[in-house]
């Protein structure tokens, strides 16, 4: 995140009054005092997607549910220990006889966010109450209240990392080119917000109940680039001046003030991010990439079957930038390398696209020199691969 204003969280709830006793990090006991009549709630996260797959029919301009893409052939990913996290706790109010719920019958009314830490288990990422600094990290030694409910029917969101928000009232973020986010995402089944009916009976009379919350997904969109070693190349590396992107979305006259994402703005009607398109402002610069150690392949690429090879020392450099509308105005990424010692540039020209969040997008070129001649080859531009962000 560029900009960060901290802020004072409410220290009360607007509906469903909850309860805060202490609790602990997971080496240390578990307070066993639950209030009378409350519910102690426990959580597991399903881990988070790394990108989302492509039908081979894709249209540009299409929302990805128009285009029937889903998580239902990825497997998500857990998230590295020491990651934290918001979890948005909603209360529901069910219209009709109440004998069953659905989003189009229920209000929801938003509590205080707590913040926690991903601590990993056997049964995978499990959430510890924490407190987080300025940056989004958890501040070690630290003990946070655990959370206590009133049974009833919740609603609960989660987003990674647990920086400051940049608007507490919506609770928003300012995301800019160049960060990343996860959060869930009712464009997708799998990882909507989870919906839970808290009660005495689902505690098992113990009081406490154990919640396994839906993956997240990425807010922003990944871009890939992966530079091949061609004929008569034995080295690759990037200048200072790295990668540099521009004709992403820019953030200035776009953002609602203080943030342009918000946790309680996706209820299933659109894109988290809206891609508008680029222009000259939007822009961001990679300064650091990986190298490919030895000769290797990325197999199914795009899930065509097709097997693309990656010699040793191939350059791979990666960032996220906003969703960006890139059909009419071209994205322009210049690269500022070392081929064999000397300073090289090339420019790629990418437009007809509509770049989404939670979308990857991959470009594999490749750089060799002919009668003398550098010749840079972009020979696979594909999107949505099965590489994981």
């Amino acid at each position: 995140m560029k900009k960060i204003l901290s802020y004072t969280l409410a220290t009360c709830l607007l509906a469903g009054v909850a309860i805060f006793a202490f609790s602990c990090r997971p080496d240390q006991p578990q307070e066993d005092n639950i209030p009378e009549g409350m519910i102690e709630a426990r959580f597991y996260l399903g881990g988070a997607y790394a990108d989302v797959p492509a039908l081979a029919n894709q249209k540009a301009g299409l929302s990805p549910k128009a285009e029937g893409i889903t998580y239902r052939d990825k497997e998500p990913l857990p998230l590295p220990e020491g990651s934290t996290l918001w979890l948005i706790h909603e209360i529901g109010s069910v219209s009709g006889n109440g004998s069953y719920w659905s989003p189009y019958d229920t209000s929801w009314t938003a509590g205080t966010p707590k913040s926690y830490v991903v601590v990993s288990s056997e049964a995978g990422n499990a959430l510890y109450p924490c407190q987080v600094d300025g940056n989004g990290n958890a501040i070690p030694g630290t003990i946070e209240p655990s959370l206590y409910l009133e049974p009833a029917l919740y609603r609960f969101r989660a987003v990674s990392p647990a920086r400051p928000w940049d608007d507490a009232t919506n609770y928003g973020y300012r995301i800019d080119n160049g960060d990343t986010l996860l959060a869930n995402d009712s464009r997708y089944t799998q990882t909507l917000p989870t919906v839970v009916n808290l009660s005495m009976s689902g505690t098992g009379n113990t009081g406490v109940q154990m919640i396994e919350l839906n993956p997240l997904a990425y807010q922003t969109a990944l871009i890939q680039f992966i530079i091949c070693p061609g004929d008569g190349i034995h080295q690759l590396g990037l200048l200072p001046a790295g990668i540099e992107l521009t004709g992403c979305q820019d953030i200035i006259p776009y953002d609602n003030g203080n943030y342009n994402w918000s946790a309680l703005g996706n209820q299933g009607k659109g894109d988290t991010i809206v891609a508008y398109p680029g222009n000259k402002r939007g822009r961001i610069s990679v300064h650091s990439c990986t190298y490919v150690q030895q000769d290797s392949a990325i197999e199914n690429f795009n899930f065509s079957g097709e097997r693309i090879e990656l010699p040793a020392g191939s350059l791979i450099a990666n960032t996220y930038i906003l969703p960006t509308d890139a059909r009419s105005n071209s994205l322009i990424a210049s690269f500022n390398i070392q081929m064999n010692g000397i300073p090289t540039y090339n420019t790629l020209y990418i437009n007809r696209k509509i770049f989404r969040a939670g979308r990857s997008y991959h470009y594999i070129g490749r750089v060799s020199i002919e009668d003398g001649v550098t010749v840079f080859s972009w020979q696979n531009v594909q999107w949505n691969t099965d590489v994981e962000i």
